[in-house]
Formats: C-alpha cells, structure tokens, sequence
C-alpha cells in the first residue's frame, strides 16, 4: 500500500519526460516513436542498454535530493529497499532486514517495488538531456537514440557514457550494438535495413521514390521473443486446458504486431501446432477435423511449398505420433478432394 501510494506521488512531482514511453503510452508508444523520427529523418540508430541498472543504483542523500519534496525518510523507509543488498564489487546477494543502507554504501532497487520504475524513470531521464540533432526514444532502462548522421549518434552515445558513470545515485554502465543506418540503402533490388529494439525487430520499407520517399516501418519478434510465444513447441508437456489458455492468447500477440509482415502465418502455423497437440491428447472426430482445417489452411497459406508433416509437432510417445500420422492422412484427403472439386468446375463465363 505504502508502495502504491508513495508511486502516485513521485509521478506527480516527476512526470516522466515525453520520450520516455514506459508510462507515456508503452511499448507501442515506444515502436511509433521510432518510426515517427526515422520519418522525420533521424535515419542512423543505436539501442542503448543499461546492464543490471535497478541493482546499480544506490542509497545515498544524492537519492534523496533527486526525490525532493519527497521527505528523505520516505525515500530510505519505502522507496529503497532494505530486504536485498548488494556489494557493488562484488556479486555476491546478501539478504537481511537489519542492513543500514545508508551506512554500508549497498546498492539496489527492488525490481518488483511499486516504486522502483517511476524513480528508475526520474534515474534514467538525467541521461536524455537535449542533444543537438538527436532523438531519444526511452522505455525503462532501454534508449534507440536516433540521429541525422552517424558521427552525430557516436558522439551522443559517449555524451551518455559520461553522465552516466558520473551519476551521483550510482554509476550505470551502457551497453549498445553498433549504430545502423536504419534505411539502407535505397532502389529497388535494395534489401530493407533491419534493426532491433526491444526485442522487436524493424524494418525500414520505402514506398516511395527518390524525390519523394515514404518510408514505413514494419515490426516483428525476435527470436527470443518467438521463442516466448512458441509454447507449442519447447518440448514441455501441455494439457487440454493450457492449449485452450494459449489460443486465446495467440490473436493478443498477433495484435502486439500489426505490421509484421510474417504475422498472419505464424498465427495460423501455432494455431496449427496447437490444434494437432488437442487431437494428440485427446483423438474425438471434432478435435481431429479441426486440425486437419488448420493444417490445410497453412499449407495453402505457405502457397503449397511445404508439406504437411513441417506444419505439426512431434509427438510425446508412439500414440500422439500415430495420431500425427492420421491428421496428415486426413490432410491428404481433404486436399485431394478440394483438387477434384476445383478442377470439375465450370470456368467462369462459360455455359
């Protein structure tokens, strides 16, 4: 209760800078401001990381005075955390509700703490100070700094390496991948730039011309966030009732993605898996028949070059793999029979 409360009162003495998109609208926030700089022609990027930046941070009266009007007592009573300490030369986790933070120098916020992100919010937004020709999409401890020219990103990112091992609530460590000019290069045969944020990946597509270029941006998941999504096929043992759970949760994370260019397959693939693995545990004509649907749809979907066995998952032992073998046989049908029904009917136009 104290968490929430002291929360709503450090929003309000600290809003958030506009680029920081954790509370100001989320992750599609964050994606479309990407997309809105790159369109405005901020076109080199670099995603910008802090490592362990909630365990980076430490108590001090710095904390305190950054806090203010928050009463410093509120900031050592509710806001740090005194249940987990951390040696900051060491990585050691020492836990104990007797450690004085204010006399061993420990650092770390709670990452779980109702306050922590909002003063990981005020923490992060003393590093996105105004940078001549430069954006900065914020979300959590996670910076795309985007600019006009590439010498113009390098320089801001040794800007931010020096504020942030400076910081007087704790030295923060940056880490990033390169800078990447996020358009490519341009003309048709041009393959799109891709790059990533957030685990997202983006790809800069241009559907226009030279005098006048109109530049979208599609989003897709990385492998690690595919990875995430695919509970359908890591290996673990799911239930009738977890395949119901994951179903209605896959338009949610098709929805995540609207602009992913693969997204309407991949949904039809997992559904796919998800209805083979339902006639696996549980073989009922209807089960069966709507796998058999779903696979058909993907095999149409992927324009007839994969065959069906590609769309359906391994089964645990021999009974799911037989029942595998009948939805491919069942497969086969189905398609032999739409085959025959297509070509005996009449072309269009004629008598």
């Amino acid at each position: 209760m104290h968490q929430g409360l002291v929360a709503h009162i450090i929003r309000d003495l600290h809003p958030p800078l506009k680029c920081q998109k954790l509370i100001w609208g989320g992750m599609p926030a964050a994606l479309a401001a990407v997309e809105a700089a790159i369109k405005d022609g901020y076109v080199y990027g670099a995603e910008v990381d802090v490592v362990h930046f909630y365990s980076s941070v430490r108590y001090s009266t710095e904390l305190a005075e950054l806090l203010r009007p928050l009463p410093a007592s509120v900031v050592q009573h509710v806001v740090w955390d005194t249940g987990v300490r951390r040696d900051p030369d060491s990585d050691f986790m020492s836990v104990s509700s007797l450690d004085d933070p204010s006399l061993n120098g420990f650092v770390g916020l709670a990452p779980g703490a109702g306050t922590s992100a909002i003063v990981g919010e005020k923490i992060m937004g003393l590093l996105l100070t105004e940078h001549r020709d430069i954006r900065f999409v914020a979300y959590a401890d996670n910076v795309f700094v985007l600019g006009r020219q590439a010498d113009a990103v390098a320089t801001c990112l040794e800007h931010l390496r020096n504020i942030a091992e400076g910081l007087a609530t704790g030295p923060l460590r940056l880490r990033d991948n390169g800078i990447t000019h996020l358009t490519g290069n341009s003309g048709i045969a041009a393959i799109p730039a891709q790059f990533t944020f957030l685990h997202h990946v983006g790809e800069v597509r241009d559907d226009g011309d030279a005098t006048c270029p109109a530049r979208r941006v599609t989003w897709s998941p990385d492998q690690r966030k595919l990875d995430e999504y695919s509970l359908a096929d890591n290996g673990a043992i799911i239930t009738e009732g977890e395949i119901e759970k994951i179903e209605r949760k896959v338009s949610q994370w098709r929805k995540a993605y609207p602009s992913w260019p693969e997204g309407d397959i991949w949904e039809m693939r997992y559904l796919a898996e998800l209805a083979a693995l339902r006639f696996y545990e549980n073989a009922a004509p209807l089960n069966k028949s709507q796998a058999t649907h779903a696979v058909i749809l993907c095999y149409f979907a992927e324009k007839r070059e994969r065959d069906f066995a590609e769309f359906l998952p391994d089964g645990k032992d021999a009974t799911a793999n037989r029942r595998r073998e009948q939805i491919i046989e069942a497969a086969h049908r189905r398609l032999a029979t739409i085959e025959a029904r297509h070509s005996s009917a009449p072309i269009a136009g004629t008598a």
